[in-house]
């Protein structure tokens, strides 16, 4: 068009042999593209030269084609298409525009024998695509409607439900919008109704609440708790969308009510029978059909560090901020270029999801990984790192599948202070320690799933740490598994379902060694020394408020002890094990002024001592067992105010149970058993005070020592 001519120039034409509905421009880089709606199905795809118009691509929908409109998406174009129902019953597509073709990525059925007039693309923020349909008046009485589109999962459908807008006429009328057009979440709808009289509407859509918090993405399966709730959150005051809640119930509820959700408006809310068009699954509501079952391929699950109270996911936005809005990784990061040179080091300055694409760093040069922002999550995508990976003085970090190949210094390494830091799937093979934070202070360590091998110094070590969860890991060590260092006081330890494998030449090594540390809890480990090694299972130096619930500690060698405490203080172990294999090892030691130690349905054999008491104040052994140990259970005359009830001590070679003080001692001893010690001649040592045993024979009360 020349505005001084008030004219137009025809620049370039091409035939198409039927009615053209609908037409929209799209200028990729420097080159300018045409698409084509078509009246006999064809969507066709132009590129403007000069004047021409030469095809690239086309696609035949089966139906008129009434609307086209274009969308760029990452580095992707789509065209989102409209018309009558075609092939495979859609009235609305997404195509995917390559060079190769128009792809068909997904589609919608809005009616039967309905047709779309209009659609146009509306982006609100980058992780939605919505597309606005508009047309005939559906079987449902709507003529308006909202969709998304994934492109991820190549799937388009509503938005959520009740999206969709009837205009609420009578039933002799039937409402049909052709235009909209959309000015900040405000849509205007221009159409027709009977009689052709105009009507234009203008709809304010329901949309996310204020971002007070996002929370997506997230899985919560077989919850269980007093007033449990899968996820907590008011979705009037923050986002709630892509959320899976199954199983969850009261404690005491019977039969049980499944609470997955509370406080989402239904506008959030579907079931699993529409799951290929809905925000938030709940269980509870009817089963997806096979057809239709959803793709939960991109859906992380919460970490334990941000349950509440009742393990629900609470909306309390300094518990979970932003950090349950997870992505995909995105972001690579490229060690060289095209020849894959290795770089010596890459810093992560700027919050995101990273990871590698190929091995990085090598034993000549090995790469350094600096990460100095808060919120990142870099996944190894299952290549090493040949170096190491550090972390300073950020928060809110993942780390994830995949191998740290440490050489002469530790593979992980946190400075400074660092806060909730969650790794995950990683092996660490050797250098020197595998993860490290000995300077600052450190909170919320989670390391679960990992794997610790042929490092000369300690699998985890830290200086001083409020919150360490190690779950379902496996350490070979040579030195040490996990430590907590001297003189630094430290919090809330929890160690589960681990496996310790100790071996070590030269001095001893210890799998886990805790030293001024408090609320300690143990779980379902196994330490087992290699033969021929001097190791200890656990050591807790100045410690207090311990539990040891179920451990094992295997083939205790020469000089080393299952488990010892040494001037710790409320500590209990309870159904733990250790199983000796020389002469000179103790199953379980206490000594140096420990105060208040209880031991629940412990066992030892086949150690030098099965139980060495020694200068313990309030000892309570119940229900334990010494066997085929050369001392059973060993008292000195320090030890005061302790309890031992209902042990057994069994084919000891020494005594069953000694107490030195004699007569002397402070320790009551009740309804216990020993037999078959040292061919029965020292069952208990000394034979009168303070156990006065009787003969089974002589049907002894309750509280009476059996020999």
């Amino acid at each position: 068009f020349s505005t001084t001519t008030s004219s137009f120039t025809d620049l370039a034409n091409t035939t198409i042999d039927t009615a053209v509905n609908a037409v929209a421009w799209q200028t990729i880089g420097s080159d300018h593209y045409l698409a084509v709606g078509a009246e006999d199905g064809t969507v066709a795809v132009f590129q403007y030269t000069y004047s021409t118009l030469t095809p690239i691509a086309t696609f035949n929908h089966g139906a008129t084609v009434k609307t086209v409109a274009w969308q760029n998406i990452g580095s992707d174009y789509y065209l989102a298409i409209g018309g009558a129902m075609g092939s495979g019953d859609a009235d609305v597509r997404v195509l995917k525009v390559t060079y190769q073709g128009l792809t068909d990525v997904g589609s919608y059925a809005y009616g039967y024998q309905k047709n779309i007039n209009v659609v146009t693309w509306f982006i609100p923020d980058q992780d939605q695509n919505l597309i606005i349909i508009g047309g005939q008046q559906n079987e449902a009485g709507d003529s308006f409607c909202v969709l998304e589109f994934n492109q991820t999962t190549s799937r388009l459908a509503l938005f959520r439900e009740n999206i969709c807008y009837d205009f609420q006429l009578s039933c002799s009328i039937q409402p049909e919008v052709n235009a909209i057009a959309i000015n900040n979440f405000i849509f205007s709808f221009g159409g027709a109704y009977l009689f052709d009289t105009q009507e234009l509407v203008s709809l304010t859509p329901v949309n996310k609440a204020a971002d007070a918090c996002r929370i997506i993405n997230n899985t919560v399966d077989t919850t269980i708790g007093e007033n449990a709730v899968g996820i907590f959150v008011d979705s009037n005051q923050h986002y709630v969308a892509g959320n899976y809640a199954c199983n969850t119930w009261p404690q005491n509820s019977f039969p049980p009510t499944i609470y997955n959700y509370s406080l989402i408006d239904s506008l959030f809310l579907s079931s699993q029978a529409n799951a290929r068009g809905v925000t938030n699954i709940d269980c509870t509501l009817p089963s997806v059909p096979d057809q239709a079952r959803i793709d939960f391929t991109t859906t992380y699950t919460m970490i334990g560090a941000i349950i509440n109270e009742n393990w629900s996911i609470e909306s309390k936005c300094e518990v979970i901020s932003d950090k349950l809005d997870l992505r995909p990784a995105q972001l690579p990061i490229e060690f060289g270029q095209i020849t894959f040179t290795p770089l010596a080091s890459q810093t992560i300055s700027e919050p995101g999801s990273y990871f590698l694409r190929r091995d990085v760093g090598s034993a000549a040069t090995p790469a350094t990984i600096i990460i100095t922002a808060d919120n990142v999550t870099l996944d190894l995508n299952d290549f090493s790192v040949t170096g190491s990976i550090q972390i300073t003085n950020c928060s809110d970090i993942t780390l994830k599948n995949g191998k740290i190949m440490g050489q002469t210094t530790e593979a992980c390494t946190m400075l400074e202070t660092t806060t909730n830091v969650y790794i995950h799937n990683v092996s660490f093979i050797g250098g020197q320690n595998g993860i490290a934070g000995l300077t600052g202070t450190h909170k919320n360590l989670v390391v679960k799933n990992c794997q610790f091998f042929d490092y000369a110094g300690i699998g985890i070590e830290c200086n001083a740490i409020n919150g360490l969860h190690v779950d379902s890991c496996y350490f070979h060590s040579t030195q040490g598994a996990v430590s907590i260092l001297t003189a630094n006081d430290s919090n809330n330890i929890e160690i589960a379902n681990t496996q310790f494998i100790l071996e070590h030449l030269g001095t001893y090594a210890t799998g886990c060694d805790f030293d001024t540390s408090h609320n300690i809890v143990l779980r379902n480990c196994v330490y087992q020394a290699a033969t021929g090694t001097t190791n200890t299972g656990v050591y807790c130096n100045a410690c207090d408020t311990i539990l040891i619930e179920n451990c094992t500690a295997k083939n205790i060698s020469t000089n080393g002890f299952g488990f010892i405490f040494g001037t710790c203080q409320n500590g209990t172990l309870r159904e733990c094990e250790a199983l000796g294999a020389t002469a000179n090892s103790k199953g379980f030691y206490t000594t140096n002024n420990c105060l208040n130690i209880t031991m629940d349905r412990c066992i030892a054999t086949d150690n030098s001592t099965g139980f060495a008491i020694d200068g313990t104040e309030k000892i309570t052994l119940e229900r334990c067992i010494a066997q085929a140990n050369n001392i059973g259970f060993d008292f000195t005359s320090t030890c005061t105010k302790g309890l031992v009830q209902e042990c057994i001590a069994h084919s000891n070679t020494t005594y069953g149970f000694n107490d030195a003080a004699g007569p002397a001692s402070a320790i009551t001893y009740a309804a216990n058993i020993a037999r078959d010690n040292n061919n029965n001649t020292a069952n208990y040592n000394t034979a009168g005070a303070p156990f006065n045993p009787v003969a089974l024979a002589s049907i002894p009360k309750y509280w009476a020592n059996v020999e």
